[in-house]
C-alpha cells in the first residue's frame, strides 16, 4: 500500500532502473534488494538491470520488481574483465583484456578502456525512467554505462567503500548524476577529500536492512555446524577479499589454540582469496577450529547461536553484516576503522581492536573468560535496538527538489 504522506512524485508508481552486476550473495547485493523492497512499498514501478544472471539472492527479488539483463557482447566482458568459464574462451578473452589495458590507459578526467567499451555499448530502447539508480558503484563499468547510456529524469549512484581507489577510475561521469549516497560519514569523508568537485552532491544513503525478516529467519537450524550453547563459537560473514581481514582472523586463532583455548571460528562466505586462506589455514595447524563454510543463503541462525561475531576488515564502507549482527543482539568484536566506529560504542555494545592478530586474540581471550559480561552486554544491546530507516526520503527529496535534466 502506497504511503499517503508521501509526495505524489512517488504515488504515482515513479518509474525506477537499479542498475545491478550481480546478484551474489553479499552486504551490497541484500542492500539492493531491501532498497527495492522499500521503493516498491512507496509506490515505485522497479526494474532491475543486471550486468550478470548469477547468485543465489535472484531467487529473493521482491515479487513485481521486473528483472532484465544487460547485452553483452565477447569483447565488450573480455575488456572488462569478465571472462568466461570455457577454458579457451577464457585464454582468448585474457589476452584481448591485457592488451586492452595497455591500450587504454586511465588518466585524470576518465577512463579511456570505459570510453572505447561504450562506443561499442548500445543505449537502452527508447524508454525514459523517472529514476535511475547505480546501487552497484565501486567505480564499476556501470556508473559510466548510467550516465551515458541511460535517459533519466533523475540519477544516483553509490559510494559503498571508504577505499578511493575504485573511484577514480568513474570520475568523469559523477558530472552525469545528481546525487552520490555514500553509505556512510566516513564514506562521504574519505570521498569528499579525494573529489572535492562532486562534495555538494554526496548525501549519506545508510544501507536498507529488513529487520523482521533477519529474525525470523534467525531462528532456522545452523545445520549442525556448531552446537548452540555449546562451547565458545565465533562467526564472520564476509567475502573472501583482502579487505575482510581474514588472514588476521587466522592469526588471531593461531594465537588463542596456542594459549590453550577452545573455540570454534566458523568464516561464512566465498572469494578469491580462499586457496591462500586455505594453505594459512594448514600452516598455522588450525583446521580443527578454524573453517571456511563457504557461502550459506541463511547466515542469521549462524550469528544468532554464536558467541560473539567478529568482524576484522581493513576497509568497509557501512558494515552490513555488523548492522545484522546488532540486530540480533551480539557482541560484536571489530577492528578500529572508521565506519566501525560509526556503529560499535567500544565496551558498551561491543568492542574495538587494532587491525593485528594479537589486539583481536586479547579481545577474545577475554571474553572467553567473562561469559558474565558478555550476557550482559547482550542485555544491553537488545534493550537498544531501535532500527527505522527513512533514507528512501533523500530520493524523494532528490525527485521533488532539482529541476528535471533536459
Amino acid at each position: 500500500m502506497t504511503d499517503p504522506n508521501l509526495p505524489v512524485s512517488l504515488g504515482r508508481k515513479t518509474r525506477v532502473l537499479v542498475l545491478n552486476l550481480w546478484f551474489r550473495t553479499g552486504g551490497t547485493e541484500n542492500a539492493m534488494i531491501g532498497m527495492c523492497r522499500e521503493l516498491q512499498k512507496h509506490g515505485c514501478d522497479v526494474t532491475v538491470l543486471s550486468f550478470f544472471d548469477e547468485g543465489d539472492n535472484r531467487e529473493r527479488m521482491p515479487e513485481g520488481v521486473k528483472l532484465r539483463l544487460m547485452e553483452r557482447s565477447f569483447l565488450q566482458d573480455a575488456m572488462l574483465r569478465h571472462y568466461s568459464k570455457n577454458g579457451l574462451v577464457r585464454a582468448v578473452q585474457k589476452v584481448i583484456h591485457k592488451s586492452s589495458q595497455i591500450i587504454f590507459r586511465v588518466n585524470g578526467e576518465g577512463n579511456r578502456l570505459f570510453e572505447s567499451v561504450l562506443k561499442l555499448t548500445p543505449c537502452l530502447p527508447d524508454e525514459e525512467y523517472d529514476l535511475l539508480l547505480d546501487f552497484y558503484g565501486y567505480g564499476n563499468f556501470l556508473t559510466a554505462f548510467g550516465d551515458r547510456k541511460v535517459r533519466a529524469k533523475r540519477k544516483a549512484t553509490w559510494v559503498h567503500v571508504e577505499n578511493m581507489d575504485y573511484f577514480r577510475r568513474t570520475r568523469g561521469y559523477y558530472g552525469g548524476y545528481d546525487r552520490i549516497f555514500c553509505v556512510s560519514n566516513a564514506v562521504k569523508d574519505a570521498f569528499d577529500k579525494e573529489f572535492p568537485d562532486f562534495a555538494e552532491k554526496t548525501e549519506v544513503f545508510h544501507n536498507y536492512i529488513d529487520t523482521e525478516r533477519i529474525q525470523s529467519l534467525a531462528s532456522q537450524s545452523t545445520q549442525d555446524m556448531f552446537d548452540p550453547g555449546k562451547g565458545f563459537n565465533i562467526v564472520t560473514v564476509c567475502r573472501l577479499n583482502r579487505e575482510k581481514g581474514i588472514d588476521i582472523a587466522i592469526g588471531a586463532a593461531a594465537i588463542l589454540k596456542k594459549t590453550g583455548c577452545v573455540f570454534k571460528w566458523v568464516i561464512i562466505g566465498e572469494g578469491e582469496e580462499r586457496q591462500t586462506l586455505e594453505s594459512l589455514i594448514r600452516e598455522n595447524d588450525i583446521g580443527d577450529c578454524f573453517c571456511l563454510a563457504g557461502n550459506r543463503t541463511n547466515p542469521y541462525p549462524y550469528i544468532k547461536n554464536c558467541s560473539i561475531y567478529v568482524q576484522p576488515s581493513r576497509n568497509e564502507g557501512y558494515s552490513t553484516t555488523i548492522l545484522e549482527a546488532r540486530v540480533l543482539g551480539k557482541v560484536i568484536v571489530t577492528s578500529n576503522i572508521p565506519s566501525s566506529i560509526e556503529q560499535i560504542n567500544d565496551g558498551i555494545n561491543g568492542y574495538i581492536c587494532e587491525l593485528d592478530p594479537e589486539s583481536f586474540a586479547s579481545r577474545i581471550s577475554r571474553l572467553m573468560d567473562n561469559r558474565e559480561r558478555i550476557s550482559k552486554m547482550e542485555c544491553t544491546i537488545a534493550g537498544s535496538n531501535d532500527y527505522s530507516f527513512d533514507d528512501y526520503k533523500l530520493i524523494v527529496n532528490m525527485i521533488d527538489s532539482q529541476p528535471a535534466r533536459s
